[in-house]
């Protein structure tokens, strides 16, 4: 038994099984979550004792019924080595079972249709009914990341050996209640709900888990739109819910416009804090408050890492912070990766990565806001980037005025700068992307982290005061407003960047890419008529949008 909790809080329900040796007691040191707590626990299982013939899985608030690992037992020796067995289920409703329907016949679910591409395509095994080969799952201790839960995997790897096979009869009653991480969802016929959105996702979840089996030297499946229809087709009838599936990863897979992402899974982690949590600065010729700056970012976080981007003039050193110098100017994206990953290699219990730009001040409680931020989500292993909200410093504005008592809003990017994001998920998207060079690298990483299967939320709270460009007023027509002042050499990046996006992300995150536009333009304008240097600014913005829309997007291309 793996424990994410303290076992001391749950001792004196466990009474004499404490000192009973067919069990084994083990507490986490952090949060693992379902999956990799049923990793662990079949891990420890072998370790601790020996040879096992078949393995079984137990949810904690589950009732097996007496006669259900002899029912198990007695199927699964009629099948080939490598096999799995499962069984149906009733519902326990108010501390009573159910017994006068089964989950099975609740949901409609096909659990005749096993093959390794039904089990893609959607899953039918819960782990709490299985009983399997335990040779099997030896040889494939490890759940991949693609893969959400372990009754999945299981069923997955056992459909490609010895194969897959239900038991039409109730051997335990499954808990409904407001923490199950899955519940249970009737059948409510062929056309119900959904979203293209929602669509995509399923379609890349099937599609990240073919990619996550020939990984694993197993026989992956190609997911196409015409045999992905023609299979609904043939169950239509005979499985209604797994041609509602095939039918959903089609359509999923023609608005995808033949862009995948592998959807990952990861486990929870801790909240962010001094302990778990590296900060990254990234600087380049950075002004004269810098260095105080940086010494209150000390007091919030234990570990700081600063690279600098080939400034003009070499920066003091702070005792406890490590710096680096790169040999030249690579970009924001190159200079972040690079502080990542050595915070990474120096720090090798990291889990938070919190990045910095030298013009932000952060506020005392941004770790402990943070926190508490993270307690409020409600599925924190599908949590990608939490952003902050910010005070503009020229304006004294707030970047999103809190409108609720909401403490964060989901959102489909946010700056880097003020930003924590997963270390894991960080390594498996290979980071940011070096070849945008300066803008719209925050929107790029946001948007494939969203794209494999993670959200991006930000803070109501605004944590720090941030700068942006060098901002002054100017007077148009008796008004004052704000204009940003950048240099020509932006505004090559500012429309580069921007048609890379259009071109890598255009359908996933038209909206989004639709309201940079509009920003753009009203840019423009303002620079075009209250800016000066206005004819080298408008070659640069006009060379930015050839670069972008009509170059390779393999090709990195700088001005």
């Amino acid at each position: 038994m793996t424990l994410d909790s303290p076992l001391v809080e749950i001792s004196d329900h466990l009474g004499r099984f404490l000192n009973d040796p067919r069990f084994y007691f083990s507490e986490n040191t952090s949060r693992l979550g379902t999956k990799k707590n049923f990793e662990q626990a079949a891990r420890i299982l072998f370790e601790k004792f020996g040879d096992i013939d078949y393995l079984a899985f137990s949810d904690q608030d589950d009732i097996w019924y007496p006669n259900k690992l002899k029912r198990l037992l007695a199927e699964i020796q009629k099948h080939p080595p490598l096999s799995l067995v499962h069984s149906d289920m009733n519902v326990i409703l108010e501390d009573k079972a159910d017994t006068s329907e089964t989950v099975w016949s609740r949901e409609h679910r096909g659990v005749w249709n096993c093959t390794t591409l039904d089990l893609i395509i959607r899953n039918v095994v819960a782990g709490a009914a299985l009983l399997m080969d335990a040779m099997l799952w030896q040889r494939f201790p490890v759940i991949p990341d693609e893969v959400e839960f372990h009754d999945r995997w299981a069923a997955l790897i056992a459909s490609h050996h010895g194969g897959v096979y239900p038991i039409h009869e109730p051997l335990y009653a499954y808990r409904i209640h407001d923490s199950n991480v899955l519940g249970m969802s009737p059948y409510r016929g062929l056309v119900h709900g959904g979203s293209i959105g929602l669509a995509k996702e399923r379609f890349q979840e099937s599609f990240s888990i073919s990619e996550a089996l020939k990984t694993a030297g197993m026989t992956g499946h190609s997911l196409g739109i015409v045999s992905l229809f023609l299979r609904g087709l043939r169950k239509l009838l005979s499985d209604p819910g797994l041609a509602r599936a095939c039918f959903a990863r089609a359509v999923g897979k023609f608005f995808s416009i033949f862009t995948y992402y592998r959807i990952y899974y990861f486990t929870p982690l801790d909240n962010p804090n001094k302990n778990n949590s590296v900060a990254v600065v990234v600087t380049f010729n950075p002004d004269a408050e810098f260095q105080k700056r940086l010494a209150s970012l000390k007091t919030i976080f234990d570990k700081i890492v600063v690279i600098d981007n080939k400034s003009d003039r070499s920066l003091p050193r702070l005792d406890g912070v490590k710096q680096l110098r790169l040999p030249e100017n690579l970009g924001i994206g190159a200079a972040i990766n690079e502080g990542a990953r050595e915070a990474t290699e120096e720090w090798k219990d990291t889990q938070w990565l919190s990045f910095f730009d030298q013009d932000s001040e952060v506020a005392p409680e941004y770790l402990s806001e943070m926190s508490r931020v993270y307690d409020l989500i409600p599925n924190t292993s599908r949590m990608g980037v939490i952003g902050c909200n910010y005070i503009e410093r020229a304006s004294g504005k707030t970047f999103i005025p809190k409108q609720d008592e909401d403490a964060f809003n989901f959102v489909s990017h946010c700056i880097t700068s003020g930003s924590v994001v997963r270390k894991d998920l960080w390594l498996k998207t290979k980071g940011y992307n070096e070849s945008l060079f300066i803008d719209h690298v925050d929107d790029e990483f946001c948007f494939r982290v969203r794209a494999h299967g993670f959200e991006v939320i930000q803070t109501t709270e605004p944590l720090m005061t941030h700068k942006i460009g060098a901002q002054t007023r100017a007077n148009f027509l008796g008004r004052q407003v704000w204009v940003w002042n950048h240099s020509a050499f932006r505004w090559f990046y500012f429309t580069r960047n921007l048609a890379f996006l259009w071109r890598s992300y255009g359908f996933r995150e038209f909206r989004t890419l639709l309201s940079f536009t509009r920003h753009l333009f009203k840019r423009a304008t303002k620079m075009i008529l209250l800016e000066n240097d206005k004819i080298a600014k408008l070659r640069k913005l006009l060379s930015g949008l050839i670069t972008g829309f009509f170059s390779p997007k393999n090709i990195i291309i700088k001005q």
